[in-house]
């Protein structure tokens, strides 16, 4: 199988599965279970599952950059308040609102992008927040949030994943060369 097929392919079940503990989480809320508890259990498993991964395939020579293991933790602090904040956001809102939003995340990173200076601000740019903004007033209905089952509350906690682990990998970003322009 070829390295682009298997992409999709892993790209597909990650998908597939953080759809799947969504749901999960939504179930497990209705029989009681606090989003906080989801979470931590969410983690350990994943940690469990990373670690068995290590132990059947051990990395040789492998190099400890008190760096890279510094930022690994500055993730993994991010992964693990995206999963707390998402799970609030289902037991505040409901699982189709939470994915949907959670998902905006690009509208987040063009808004830092813009405030940093990394990016430059187009019409086209512009116009394509205002309708990302415009959508989710209409997904949520967060105009008459105080009626209905979304809160603001969860709104915010569907839409705060979006923002600080987006921003990490910044961090990690070196930049590339140039390449040469060519003259017209």
């Amino acid at each position: 199988m070829s390295s682009s097929v298997k992409g999709t392919v892993y790209i597909t079940l990650a998908a597939m599965f953080w759809g799947l503990s969504g749901g999960l989480a939504s179930l497990l809320m209705d029989e009681g279970w606090d989003p906080y508890v989801i979470s931590f259990y969410r983690g350990a498993i994943g940690l469990i599952c990373m670690l068995a991964w290590f132990v059947l395939h051990p990395l040789r020579n492998l190099r400890f950059d008190w760096r890279l293991i510094a930022w690994s933790v500055v993730a993994g602090v991010g992964v693990a308040g995206n999963f707390t904040f998402y799970f609030l956001s289902i037991s505040n809102a409901n699982v189709a609102i939470a994915a949907t939003l959670m998902y905006t995340a690009p509208l987040f990173v063009f808004l830092v992008s813009f405030a940093c200076g990394l990016e430059k601000p187009t019409l086209g740019k512009w116009a394509s927040i205002t309708a990302v903004m415009v959508g989710i007033v209409l997904l949520t209905d967060i105009l008459r949030s105080g009626t209905g089952q979304v809160s603001v509350w969860g709104i915010a906690c569907a839409c705060f994943p979006a923002c600080p682990m987006r921003y990490s990998s910044s961090a990690f970003a070196t930049p590339g060369p140039k390449a040469p322009r060519r003259r017209s």
